[in-house]
C-alpha cells in the first residue's frame, strides 16, 4: 500500500501510488446463451416467433416446460467447443471489454476489465427474472467466465476450448473459471497426467485462468445433510476459499451444480 502514509489517504480513498480500479462482470454465458437461444429457435431454425419465446420468458416458463426442454437440450450452449455458441459469447465479451476501456475514474485513467465476481451471481440471479436460455426467476445467473451452470455437456477440453474463443490478456482485472472434479481423477496417474496435459494446452492456446474444486457431488451433498461432520470441507469460490458448510445454501447449491469432470 505504498504512499497511504504519505497521502494521509485510505487505499479506498486513492491513496496509493498506484491504483487499480475495473468493472467485474457475471452472467456473461447467460447473456450469450439468451442470445443464441433467440437466434436458434426464432431466426435460423424458425421454430417459434420472437412473441412465442417472449411470452414463455415473461410467464417464468410456466406452461412453456417442452419449448424450455428444447431450448436446454437441442440449442448449442457456450462451453462444448460449438462455434455457434461460443460466437456469441464473444460478441457479449468484446462489448463489455469495450465499455470499460472508455470509462475511467478519478483515481486511475485505465479503467480494467475484468472477469470474477465471487458469489456475486447467485445472489443479483436471485434479482433476475427469468431467460431465454431457459434459466428460470430467481436462479444464479452463469459464474464469471464459466459457462452456465450444467450447460457445458463435453467434458473439460470443451470448455477450454470455448473459453479461448476471445483474448484472454484484454481482462488484466482478474478472471475467473470454475470447474469441479471428482477426486478419483486425482487418484491416478493417468488421470494427473490427463489434467496436465490439458491444462498446459489450455494455456498455450491462450488460457490464463482456471480453478479447480476436487470434491464429489455425493460429499458436497453430505455436508449439507450433516455439516458437523464436514466442518473441515473446503471449496474454491472465486478468488478465495470457504467452508463448505459457512455458505448461504444458495451458493452450495450452485457449486453442487457445476458440472463433475471425470476423464
Amino acid at each position: 500500500m505504498t504512499g497511504c502514509m504519505e497521502k494521509g489517504m485510505d487505499a479506498a480513498e486513492g491513496g496509493c501510488k498506484y491504483n487499480s480500479y475495473g468493472g467485474t462482470a457475471t452472467g456473461l454465458a447467460t447473456i450469450a446463451d439468451s442470445i443464441t437461444a433467440i437466434k436458434y429457435m426464432c431466426f435460423d431454425k424458425k421454430l417459434v416467433t420472437t412473441r412465442e419465446l417472449y411470452d414463455a420468458v415473461m410467464a417464468n416458463w410456466e406452461g412453456y416446460e417442452p419449448l424450455r426442454q428444447r431450448i436446454l437440450n437441442e440449442v448449442p450452449h457456450y462451453g462444448n467447443a460449438d462455434p455457434y455458441a461460443d460466437e456469441q459469447l464473444k460478441w457479449v465479451v468484446d462489448l463489455y471489454y469495450k465499455q470499460c476501456s472508455e470509462c475511467s475514474s478519478q483515481r486511475s485513467k485505465v479503467y480494467k476489465a475484468g472477469m470474477y465476481g465471487a458469489a456475486d451471481h447467485v445472489q443479483q440471479g436471485e434479482l433476475t427474472w427469468a431467460t431465454p436460455d431457459g434459466r428460470k426467476t430467481g436462479e444464479p445467473i452463469a459464474d464469471a467466465m464459466s459457462p452456465a451452470q450444467s450447460r457445458d455437456k463435453n467434458g473439460p477440453t470443451a470448455v477450454f476450448t470455448s473459453t479461448c474463443c476471445f483474448d484472454h490478456t484484454r481482462f488484466m482485472d482478474g478472471m475467473a473459471l470454475n470447474m469441479r472434479m471428482h477426486p478419483s481423477v486425482l487418484s491416478r496417474d493417468d488421470g494427473i497426467e490427463k489434467l496436465r496435459d490439458m491444462t498446459q494446452t489450455y494455456f498455450e492456446n491462450g488460457g490464463l485462468e482456471c480453478q479447480f474444486n476436487v470434491v464429489s457431488t455425493d460429499t458436497l451433498r453430505a455436508a449439507q445433510g450433516d455439516p458437523e461432520t464436514h466442518r473441515d470441507l473446503v471449496v474454491r469460490i472465486a478468488g478465495y476459499s470457504a467452508y463448505f458448510i459457512e455458505l448461504s445454501t444458495e451458493l452450495q447449491d450452485d457449486i453442487i451444480a457445476r458440472n463433475e469432470i471425470r476423464i
